[in-house]
């Protein structure tokens, strides 16, 4: 995976680099000193992920942020900083995480970044289904334009939205395809307690709080991924561990949604 990381003081991408050699997690790492500088290797060869310092010395605070997202509305951005008051509001500016630079780990910085892209592989399969999820947040009559623009997911308390199957189909189908494909996936137990899958089902559970879902929106995700899996193995044989897979795979993921809608509400409360 190639990382673009853009940062001045070279003995912080120096200890990026050896976290994620620690973590053991396959990468290409390059690195410019300026966003200027980091915006040009953009451009020549995008990256999977961009890792960016907020204090950059031509592009200062949540300006880093705004210019990326401009430049390369596509791609992930993860800032590093010191500063949890500018980290937190560089994701009002659009970026997808942020990472105190005193609390970096390998584990934590090679989690965030498998994260971040398959967040972003989600809602590229989600893009044409954009009109349907803000019409959808329209028709609950409190739709707040600006945090949909940064990616941020509403609170349930903030709409009465009607059921996602009914106001978003297309987005709903998209979105019980991928499903199906964790559930079959979590038919594996390693594959299942593996970091990818966790971070996948994590980033669907992230994707239903964005459109302020509820549990029974989840709940009929659920379902009707598991009809079209037996709908699928009718033809062959279907998996034995699938009675036990499927209701373990529920409330895992029920427990994801939850702690995104956590998350969020303590994210709101530290900027607040």
């Amino acid at each position: 995976m190639r990382l673009l990381m853009i940062e001045d003081n070279p003995t912080d991408v120096r200890m990026a680099q050896l976290h994620l050699e620690r973590a053991k997690f396959e990468h290409e790492l390059v690195s410019a000193g300026t966003l200027a500088a980091g915006l040009k290797l953009l451009a020549d060869r995008p990256p999977s992920v961009v890792l960016a310092d907020l204090g950059l010395p031509d592009a200062d605070g949540t300006q880093v942020v705004e210019r990326l997202v401009e430049a390369a509305p596509e791609l992930p951005v993860i800032v590093l900083s010191g500063n949890e008051a500018e980290g937190v509001a560089s994701v009002r500016a659009g970026a997808q995480d942020f990472l105190p630079k005193s609390e970096l780990s390998g584990a934590v910085l090679a989690r965030a970044i498998r994260f971040a892209v398959e967040r972003q592989a989600l809602t590229q399969r989600l893009a044409g289904g954009e009109g349907e999820v803000r019409a959808r947040l329209r028709s609950a009559g409190a739709l707040d334009l600006s945090r949909l623009r940064r990616g941020l997911s509403l609170r349930r308390d903030d709409l009465e939205a009607p059921p996602l199957q009914e106001s978003a189909p297309s987005v709903y189908a998209t979105l019980t395809e991928r499903y199906g494909e964790l559930l079959l996936a979590a038919l594996d137990p390693a594959r299942a307690a593996g970091v990818e899958h966790v971070e996948a089902c994590y980033a669907v559970a992230d994707r239903l709080a964005y459109m302020a879902c509820v549990p029974k929106d989840l709940i009929d995700l659920h379902l009707s991924a598991l009809a079209q899996v037996q709908g699928g193995a009718a033809r062959r044989e279907a998996p034995p561990a699938l009675a036990q897979a499927a209701p373990e795979h529920l409330v895992r993921m029920l427990s994801y949604l939850a702690s995104v809608y956590r998350q969020d509400s303590l994210r709101q409360r530290r900027s607040s």
